[in-house]
This record gives C-alpha cells, sequence and structure tokens, in this order.
C-alpha cells in the first residue's frame, strides 16, 4: 500500500506494533504498550502492568538535501528515539523453549543457553509416562555463573524424555535491554522488505542502558536509530 503524509513516529511505531513480543502479555492492564509519543509514564505507576511501555520519537535536528539542483525531491535523513521503560521488581520470561537433547544418564541440554528456569520435564520410564519436573535441577556445567543443563535426580529406568521445557527471565535494567535489542532487529531484519519505499537505509546510532531512578522507580534503554528516505512524511 501507499502512505502518503505519515510521520515516521507513526510508521515506525506501527512497524514495532506489529514484530515486537509483549512479554507481559497476559497481565497487562493495557492492549496498548507502544506509543509514537511519550505516555504519562508518572501516572501509569499506578499498576506494574502497564509495563513495560515502548515509546518513539524524534532524536535532534534532521537533515534534508536536494537531489540535484532544480529538483523538488530531497533526501531526508532523520534520528530518532525509541525508549523502552521497565519498572523496578518486574521480572518476565523472555524467551521460552521446547528442543533439548538427550541420549542417555542424567544431564538434558537445552536447545539454547543459557536458561533461568524449568516449566515441564516429563519423561518414560519402565513403559509409562512421569513428569518429573520437580526433582529436575538447573545446572552450571562450566562455572562461568549460567544454567546451561537440567539435571535429573534419578534417571534410573528412563528410556525417552518427552518433554523439557525452559525459560529465560530478564528483570528492570535487563529486561529493558532485551525489549530494545528486539527493536533493533526486528527493524535490521525486515526495514528493507516492510519500512521502502519510504526508507532506503537503516543504522543503530545508540544503543545506551539510562540508570535507574531511583525517584520514580523506572529503568530505561534508549535504541537510537537514523533513517533516510526521500521526501519523508510526504508521500
Amino acid at each position: 500500500m501507499t502512505l502518503s503524509d505519515i510521520s515516521p513516529e507513526v510508521r515506525i511505531t506501527a512497524f514495532l506494533k506489529s514484530h515486537l513480543t509483549d512479554y507481559n502479555s497476559a497481565d497487562r492492564v493495557s492492549a496498548e504498550w507502544i506509543y509514537e509519543s511519550k505516555p504519562a509514564i508518572l501516572d501509569m505507576l499506578n499498576d506494574k502492568d502497564n509495563f513495560p511501555v515502548v515509546t518513539v520519537g524524534a532524536l535532534g535536528s534532521n537533515n534534508s538535501v536536494p537531489l540535484a539542483i532544480d529538483c523538488t525531491d530531497f533526501e531526508d535523513t532523520i534520528n530518532m528515539v525509541i525508549n523502552v521503560w521497565t519498572i523496578k521488581n518486574m521480572v518476565l520470561d523472555v524467551f521460552t523453549q521446547t528442543g533439548f537433547s538427550w541420549t542417555s544418564g542424567t544431564d538434558i541440554t537445552p536447545t539454547i543457553i543459557p536458561i533461568d528456569k524449568i516449566s515441564q520435564v516429563s519423561v518414560t520410564r519402565s513403559g509409562a509416562t512421569e513428569d518429573i519436573t520437580d526433582t529436575c535441577i538447573l545446572v552450571d556445567s562450566d562455572g562461568d555463573g549460567l544454567y546451561d543443563l537440567v539435571r535429573m535426580a534419578d534417571a534410573t529406568g528412563v528410556s525417552a524424555i518427552l518433554t523439557c521445557n525452559t525459560a529465560r527471565v530478564a528483570e528492570g535494567k535487563e529486561l529493558a535491554r532485551v525489549i530494545a535489542l528486539d527493536a533493533h532487529k526486528a527493524l535490521r531484519n525486515y526495514w528493507a522488505d516492510e519500512l521502502s519505499p519510504t526508507f532506503f537505509n537503516y543504522r543503530r546510532t545508540g544503543f545506551i542502558s539510562i540508570d535507574f531512578d531511583a525517584h520514580i522507580g523506572l529503568y530505561r534503554h534508549e535504541l537510537q536509530i537514523e533513517l533516510s528516505g526521500i521526501n519523508i512524511g510526504e508521500d
């Protein structure tokens, strides 16, 4: 479709709404969580499940250069900022998986590591299905401080692993960073297919963790981007 007279903020906000995962979707107060302008963040603090919040806005001045002498088309370069706001003590699952490998013994290796939680482990033992989640533990096998294995307390008689669901969690500063990185990855991977011809170039110019604001209890991560296009916001 052809988009006319639409601001870059509105265009990028719509793009992010179609690509970002809301890790708090199950408990969120409002379906809205990505905005093209900064909402009343302080007013949202009355319920932690208003968060995380993503805001999209302009950053500094934009450059506009004619394509040629006497040409009415201009190459525009705009700078924007995508802020991710999270609240203190909010812990969310940011990655879940069901993939694993196992041949024998007590250790099950998830496909993607590190992991922080075990949600379900079921096995075939002596011909019957058995849920052993409560007896499994997470293991740091190489001493790097991150869990990379799920260990069964007892593998006697186990002939197959049916399920081994694991998750990675993030809180506060890390949660904001993960969502900001999700936004960058979406723009990096899909801008050429979904944002052109409105934009013909995407660059990440900043990726900054802002210090925790103790006064209002918020973390913020800032993704700064640069976009180029012809007559941006006009047609």
